[in-house]
């Protein structure tokens, strides 16, 4: 299981989250900048971006949303071919 603490409360985390503009701002390592292709925010929905290297690498992830439990979590899976 993958975490990240952040220097924030949880409600203001969430909803930086959940706001796909604010979210690529600071989803990802430092240095990388992201691509959303589809932000679904609810259990079941798509997550379909790009990320980009700072050495111009791209990087294409899609991940679903499993749960969604405001403000304090929220789980991913990556999703597989076919789904």
């Amino acid at each position: 299981m993958n975490r990240r603490v952040l220097p924030a409360s949880r409600g203001k985390v969430f909803t930086a989250f959940r706001d796909p503009v604010r979210l690529a701002q600071w989803w990802g390592p430092v240095g990388f900048t992201n691509e959303f292709h589809e932000f679904d925010f609810r259990p079941g929905g798509a997550w379909r971006f790009t990320m980009r290297g700072p050495d111009g690498a791209s990087y294409a992830l899609d991940k679903r949303f499993e749960k969604i439990a405001p403000p304090e979590r929220i789980v991913l899976r990556r999703a597989h071919a076919g789904k």
